[in-house]
């Protein structure tokens, strides 16, 4: 399900007196946006067909139907790669995949990394036909006109403070320094706050301090 830009509008064009409706649906946009990236609450599992000599594997479908979690959405953030044997691929990154001769090597991958904003690079050469289902953090597309309904749904308030904020703060008919402030404040403290519950699992799970090895 998907809501319209425009479904965000009483909440925003009642404090920009005068401000167009493009530059009111533009805010909303690129509100949408980094709530999308900052919070990574769109994510989405989607399978995907690996072919031998092709490392490559472009995570954009060629073309969508209705309903797809891709139909107004880009990659934003690969977050799990899976192989059908259920084997999880490491993530890394081009210079020490190159360092390690997988950029020429052939066999089963075993790591990946994002090249651009949708190439999935696996690592070594596949040497078989296969498939992988890959785990992503997704946002709005830039010109997006509808976006997932749970941000309409949940989180309307605060996306509606961040576009007010980004059109005072880019557009200066609308600058207002005392309302700028505030409006930015609630959006960033509301997307601390839902990184705080993702982090608690939804459950209020205490927050502890994780090691990791060097």
């Amino acid at each position: 399900m998907s809501a319209a830009l425009t479904d965000f509008l009483p909440w925003v064009r009642s404090h920009l007196p005068g401000c167009p409706q493009k530059l009111l649906l533009d805010g909303i946009r690129e509100a949408c946006i980094e709530w999308a990236k900052r919070t990574r609450i769109l994510q989405t599992d989607l399978d995907y067909d690996v072919t031998s000599g092709n490392r490559i594997v472009s995570l954009v479908p060629s073309s969508v139907t209705p309903g797809d979690p891709m139909e107004f959405c880009v990659v934003w953030e690969v977050l799990k790669v899976v192989d059908a044997d259920d084997r999880v691929l490491d993530p890394t990154n081009q210079y020490d995949s190159d360092a390690l001769d997988y950029d020429t090597q052939t066999g089963s991958p075993r790591a990946y990394y994002l090249s651009g904003r949708n190439n999935l690079i696996l690592a070594p050469i596949p040497d078989a036909n296969g498939t992988i289902t890959v785990k992503m953090v997704i946002r709005p597309s830039d010109d997006a006109a509808t976006v997932d309904d749970i941000l309409f749904d949940d989180w309307r308030d605060p996306i509606a403070a961040g576009a007010r904020a980004w059109i005072r703060r880019n557009y200066g008919n609308w600058l207002n320094p005392s309302l700028l402030a505030f409006d930015s404040d609630f959006f960033e403290k509301s997307i601390d706050r839902y990184n705080t519950r993702r982090a608690q699992g939804g459950v209020s799970l205490p927050l502890r301090t994780r090691m990791h090895s060097f």
